[in-house]
């Protein structure tokens, strides 16, 4: 059955469905509005690339041209996350621009490769973009082009060319830059730089958007300017009570463990909104690691390429990665950084030990990640230091029973660590003098409600 032709959200609620879930994803493509794109041969990307999924005859050319993808799709998708966030998630950092990137170039590369397996002659790619300029998922391209798709940088699509009704041909301009002086997204173009390139099919693929014609007044489910789904910021339930929605229909195109995420969230959500209580946060398990160790060669383990299908074999819509095999996937699991174990500088409470300052673990840290530096070196600007002041139990074991007014005044030495750098190898731990610094793994343990 199809929402919206076979029933509708009110006419569940009426039959008498507490709690509906809509996650019907990002699946229509963006229009680009440039004379020609009406004729006969200019074809949507996720329609295209839906098509051809599902098995349908799809008559295609021998000469395709895909546009857009890279800073294109991502302006618009950037764009859409930024006015959600603002909606939704007011506190919410900026989108994460690698997130993005993936999401955009992915859809770029497939149509392309799904055009040639499905026997086109000749496929390029049309990006604004200079090689240099190719956002961060640009390996994806580099495969496209083992594959035979040829990568046509640096033009923007200024119209595409016709005759009798048919595609003949895309007219293109030379870019001259695609980000302006403050770094925003601002294409310019090169004057009298106009070229054209043969082609008999032309695909869109600058960016995806929900198709949400299915609901309907009665719904009362609200949809902002930007054709998304408005819900609240915590429970993700929609102006429609026990109506609640996540993924890429709320948050524009993003990768799919973003959309794992908001099905958790909503989970919990449904779970409130029909018993009316709130279950108990998890306990936090903390287990201390005795001479805690990563495998021996850890450091020099190489990335596990995933297995794919020779090229000669790489056809229609068969999948090219194959997957790892067991062995290779048990080799590809020990790089794992464990990130559930972590570092800790609380001293020895059975001795009463502190940090001698030794720089014993600075030296042993095979990343760099530990620094001793002068206090004086750290600035603490008066908003810092009212909110250590405020919360003087959060900061105990940081700041050593040094009082917040002290910051920035008295001398001493602070002990810096990079997280995003360690690697959980344990070996400050293990130099330790003191025994101030322990490795522990940290775990959560649900609790039954009462």
């Amino acid at each position: 059955q199809t929402a919206g032709r076979d029933f509708t959200i009110r006419e569940l609620r009426e039959r008498g469905f507490d709690a509906i879930v809509l996650a019907v994803g990002a699946h229509r493509s963006r229009d680009l509005s440039i004379p020609g794109v009406e004729l006969d041969g200019v074809h949507k990307g996720i329609e295209f690339l839906l098509n051809a999924n599902l098995g349908y005859r799809f008559t295609i050319g021998k000469q395709v041209l895909v546009i857009g993808g890279g800073n294109v799709a991502m302006d618009v998708a950037r764009s859409a996350a930024r006015e959600v966030l603002k909606q939704h998630r007011p506190d919410a950092p900026e989108p994460n621009p690698a997130s993005v990137s993936a999401v955009a170039t992915h859809e770029m590369v497939d149509i392309s490769l799904s055009a040639l397996r499905l026997g086109a002659r000749e496929v390029s790619i049309v990006c604004l973009e200079r090689r240099d300029e190719m956002p961060a998922a640009f390996e994806e391209v580099e495969q496209a082009e083992a594959e035979g798709i040829r990568l046509r940088d640096g033009l923007g699509p200024a119209r595409v060319l016709g005759q009798n009704g048919k595609v003949v041909g895309l007219e293109t301009v030379r870019t001259r830059s695609v980000f302006d002086a403050s770094g925003r997204f601002n294409p310019t173009f090169e004057d009298h730089s106009e070229s054209t390139i043969q082609c008999d099919t032309v695909i869109l693929a600058i960016g995806q958007t929900p198709r949400l014609d299915f609901l309907t007044p009665e719904d009362c489910v609200e949809i902002s300017g930007r054709g998304l789904i408005v819900v609240d910021r915590n429970s993700l339930m929609t102006t429609a009570p026990g109506v609640f929605a996540g993924g890429d229909c709320v948050f524009g195109p993003r990768l799919i463990i973003d959309s794992v995420g908001d099905g958790k969230r909503i989970a919990a959500a449904i779970d409130r909104y029909l018993t009316g209580r709130e279950r108990p946060e998890p306990e936090v398990e903390v287990e201390i690691l005795d001479h805690h160790r990563m495998l021996a060669d850890f450091m020099n383990l190489d990335r596990e390429a995933v297995p794919m299908l020779p090229l000669d074999r790489r056809t229609g819509m068969t999948e090219v990665e194959i997957g790892y095999n067991q062995i290779s996937a048990m080799r590809e699991a020990r790089r794992c950084l464990r990130c559930w174990i972590n570092t800790v500088f609380e001293g020895n409470e059975t001795d009463g030990s502190q940090c001698i300052l030794c720089g014993g673990c600075v030296d042993v840290c095979p990343e760099g990640c530990i620094q001793l530096v002068p206090l004086e070196s750290i600035e603490f600007p008066p908003e810092v230091v009212a909110q250590i002041e405020t919360s003087r139990s959060s900061f105990r074991v940081e700041l050593d029973d040094v009082a917040a007014h002290e910051l920035g005044i008295i001398s001493g030495a602070a002990m810096l660590k990079d997280e995003t750098r360690c690697i959980r190898c344990g070996l400050c731990a293990e130099r330790c003098p003191v025994n101030v610094i322990t490795m522990e793994a940290y775990s959560l343990r649900c609790v039954e409600a009462e």
